[in-house]
């Protein structure tokens, strides 16, 4: 049985979470940095982390959630895997 990631919610008043950019984490940020849209601690497997899966699945959450909430069209974020640096992504959502 594959084991998955816990989410964390986002703090209340707009805080990020403490682990935003940790080892063994993806975090996805608005492109400001300023505030975290999605948060997960990936699974551990063998001498690492098991960042595919757990980038796959904020990538898909951040893409509903931006899709729901800003409407169609192209949207920028940035991704963290560990502790690198945020790297460009976006989302493109339909009509």
């Amino acid at each position: 049985m594959r084991a998955l990631g816990l989410l964390l919610a986002l703090a209340i008043g707009g805080g990020n979470p403490p682990t935003a950019g940790a080892k063994g984490t993806v975090t996805a940020w608005d492109v400001a940095r300023a505030h975290v849209l999605e948060h997960r601690f990936c699974v551990k497997v063998g001498g690492g982390w098991d960042y595919v899966t757990c980038a796959r699945e904020v990538r898909e959450r951040v893409g509903r959630s931006l899709c729901r909430e800003q409407g169609p069209g192209d949207h920028d974020y940035l991704l963290q895997l560990g502790d690198d640096a945020p790297a460009p992504a976006s989302t493109q959502c339909s009509p």
